[in-house]
């Protein structure tokens, strides 16, 4: 416990999606090594670790809901929700959109919608389809490297559970 505090506290920047969550931290950075939080210099909490100042935030991962619903009704949105309707009528659609990022979420929604294929599927099951949509990324590079891990992990959902299982569609905006 104290090795992978004192690990943590390497750090400048911890950051937590909750205030519990990082309450949680604070608490077990007093119990294990005995050390108090503060408030840092523009009112950031924090702890001062071997002469350091290491920043702890709170920062909300979520979307911005009123563009999201605003989006919702556009015309193009709309053509496309019909589109997706006439493709996949017989089927669940899950459906994510997602800039293809190493640190985004995307390459993990793959790696559930994966994992539940292999508990849930059956044939006699089979109306269930993952849509990804795909935005590009900030960077050639890691394009390159998250876009090898997506190639074999979809064929590897293909192979094992059909093309109709999973689309995954890029776009360039």
């Amino acid at each position: 416990r104290e090795n992978l505090i004192r690990g943590i506290l390497g750090a400048d920047l911890v950051g937590f999606h909750t205030y519990d969550f990082a309450r949680h931290f604070i608490s077990a950075v007093k119990r294990i090594i005995d050390l108090d939080f503060t408030n840092l210099p523009g009112g950031v909490m924090g702890v001062k670790y071997s002469g350091r100042e290491i920043s702890v935030l709170i920062s909300h991962v979520g979307i911005n809901s009123e563009t999201f619903l605003s989006r919702i009704h556009s015309k193009n949105v709309q053509k496309y929700v019909k589109k997706l309707k006439l493709r996949y009528s017989n089927k669940k659609v899950i459906l994510s959109i997602d800039d293809l990022d190493v640190v985004k979420a995307s390459y993990l929604k793959l790696q559930a919608f994966k994992e539940y294929l292999h508990k849930n599927y059956s044939t006699k099951n089979d109306n269930i389809v993952f849509v990804q949509i795909i935005l590009p990324s900030t960077s050639d590079n890691e394009r390159l490297s998250i876009s090898k891990l997506y190639e074999k992990d979809i064929n590897q959902i293909k192979n094992e559970y059909g093309n109709d299982v999973i689309d995954v569609i890029e776009r360039s905006n």
